[in-house]
């Protein structure tokens, strides 16, 4: 192909995602969260409420294209639990808008962006929560039942960044995605336990 290296990279993807979804339709899968139809995790009386994670603005989801179509992939079981705050970007097969927010959630400074990911110097998010948040300052309270955010709720959201791949390919999507604390900071890096 005669197209620069990030054009040819899309094109090489969407041929790979073109026969995995055409691979999901001919077996009868669902194409949504791509389990067999008898296990499907579609169904209507699937309620997860969206509410159970009020400090958590959007939770940026960057899969590895080999990840789209896997039976095992949990990725899409996020995607279905909170659409409203959840935005998927294919490593190789980026989404202008979606890439655009992420990018911008990673510049700002009104509210944090953390980065599920265990590099040397990650905090547990426990860590970074306390650090971040006093004890008893925001707690879920903070929120009230007719879907409207307190001032002090909204305060306290922040943004999440999940790698979704294997080890190997977590690693390259997050050095291409989000900048390293060297070069300016970049946002924090939080792992769910000490390792």
């Amino acid at each position: 192909l005669d197209l620069p290296p990030a054009q040819r990279e899309s094109v090489v993807v969407a041929q790979r995602l073109s026969r995995r979804l055409a691979s999901l339709h001919r077996n009868g899968d669902c194409l949504q969260c791509w389990l067999q139809q008898a296990h499907c995790a579609c169904q209507p009386d699937t309620d997860v409420v969206e509410d159970s994670l009020p400090f958590v603005h959007r939770m940026f989801l960057l899969m590895h294209h080999k990840e789209v179509g896997l039976a095992v992939d949990t990725a899409k079981l996020i995607l279905q639990a909170f659409p409203t705050k959840s935005r998927l970007i294919v490593n190789g097969l980026e989404d202008p808008m979606s890439l655009t927010e992420l990018q911008n959630a990673l510049q700002q400074t009104d509210r944090p962006c953390l980065v599920l990911f265990p590099t040397d110097n990650a905090q547990t998010f426990a860590e970074w929560y306390n650090s971040t948040y006093p004890a008893g300052a925001i707690t879920p309270a903070a929120t009230n039942t007719n879907n409207t955010e307190s001032p002090t709720a909204a305060a306290s959201q922040y943004d999440i960044i999940v790698m979704d791949g294997t080890w190997p390919q977590a690693r390259k999507i997050h050095q291409r995605y989000i900048p390293t604390a060297i070069l300016g900071g970049g946002p924090t890096r939080v792992c769910l336990s000490d390792p």
